[in-house]
Formats: C-alpha cells, structure tokens, sequence
C-alpha cells in the first residue's frame, strides 16, 4: 500500500476524488439524512467537521411562540382534574405546563392560558401530548390524552379545536361502569404557533364562539375619503392613502 502512495500522480489522483467527492455533496452520513429530509443539499462543497454538522442542524430548528387556551372538557368521569402539556416531549427541549385541579366535575372548566417559547423544526416533528389527570382521596389517574402536532411555521390565525381524548386506564374502568353512555370525552382548546410579538387575538372569546361564528365571511365595505389634513407644511406632491 505504501508503494502505490508514493507512486508519481498517486497524490494527484486522490486529491482528484476529494475534491469530486465534495462536488457531488458528499460529506458522510450526516449530510445524506439532512439533504434527504429536505430534498435538496446544502452545501456544494461539504467539509467534514463537527462545527458545519452543527450548523447546519441548527439551520433545521426554529424559536416560536406556542400560545394555548385550555378552556373545558366533557364527558369525563366525576373527577376533580387538570391539564398538563407536555411540549416536546422526551426531547432535550421538553417542557411542562399544567393548570390547577378543577372542581370534581363531569365537564370541569379550566379557563388557562399558555405562552410558551418553542422549539419547532423543518421536518414537522415537534408535538405536545396534552393529558387530562383526575385525583380523588386514593391518589392521581390519567383519564385521557391527545397528541398534538405542531408546524413547522407560523400560523396565520389561531385554530379552535375539540379534541377526542384517547381511553387510559382510569377512562376504561369509567367507560365499563357506564355501558350506556355514547358520548366520546372531549376537550377544548384554542391554539396557535406565532412569531414573537404577533398580533394575540382573546382566546377565551374564540373558545366560547359558536361554530357558525368562527365560519369565515366575506363583508364588502365601501370608503369615500371626505377630508384630509396634514399636521405639517411640506411642498406640493403626491400622496397617497391607504386604507
């Protein structure tokens, strides 16, 4: 092997494949995943160390504002519950946030508001598991839980959502106790990803909306501009106004 190194062009033609090598987007395992969850590479020319691997999987991650109402639930067994998000869970970034306990209560109402800083990235992986706990005299029991999923960009207008729990342990033994009962547990919740400092809309007004309320209209509105002042002397030009 040594002998084939030495040999006169040896050098050329490996520095040759190198350097086709990084042409071609090579650069290891790493850069084969990032590009296929992308569908395109990153880099023309790709060097192979620990600083670039770690940029390029920061260019992946994004900061947002993840704000939640936890308004009420239905048709949970007689309990005195809470709420608890669980935001990216099992993840570095992982978070919890939980309300106070509601009164025992079929349909116990929570009225809590979220605003938390997450972590979200471009391969729509990032969720939060949302999990309804009861607590009587014998201790604490999960009646249900939903998977939420989160975007990976902004949302343009917060989403009201009812969402069906899934059964658990406490849920079943409930459910068997009560054959007859056909109405599924539910919970309410409004929710949107924003960026920092975007317009918040009242959230608990959008929780208590009917559905036909949160139905988009088209209203068509008529301005007559009447009179314009300005509050300062400028030359004569054109000005424009929008409305």
């Amino acid at each position: 092997g040594g002998a084939t190194a030495n040999r006169p062009g040896a050098q050329d033609t490996a520095a040759s494949r190198r350097k086709e090598t990084k042409r071609s987007g090579g650069g290891g395992v790493l850069a084969d995943a990032i590009s296929g969850l992308t569908g395109k590479c990153f880099l023309d020319e790709y060097e192979s160390d620990g600083e670039e691997e770690a940029d390029l999987l920061e260019v992946e991650t994004k900061k947002l504002r993840l704000r939640m109402y936890i308004y009420a639930a239905e048709n949970l067994p007689r309990y005195s519950s809470c709420v608890t998000v669980v935001i990216n869970p099992r993840s570095a970034n992982e978070e919890k946030v939980s309300t106070d306990y509601a009164p025992e209560s079929n349909s116990p109402v929570w009225e809590h508001s979220i605003d938390k800083e997450v972590h979200v990235t471009s391969g729509g992986n990032s969720y939060c598991d949302i999990r309804v706990y009861g607590k009587r005299i014998m201790g604490e029991t999960l009646l249900g839980s939903y998977s939420l999923n989160l975007p990976s960009s902004p949302m343009e207008v917060p989403k009201r959502q009812m969402l069906t729990l899934s059964s658990s342990s406490g849920m079943a033994s409930w459910a068997a106790a009560n054959a007859g009962n056909t109405n599924v547990p539910r919970l309410t919740i409004v929710w949107q990803l924003c960026r920092e400092g975007s317009y918040a809309l009242d959230f608990h007004r959008i929780a208590g909306m009917d559905a036909e309320d949160l139905e988009k209209t088209l209203h068509t509105i008529t301005v007559k501009l009447v009179k314009l002042k300005l509050n300062h002397d400028s030359p004569k030009q054109r000005i424009g106004v929008t409305v």
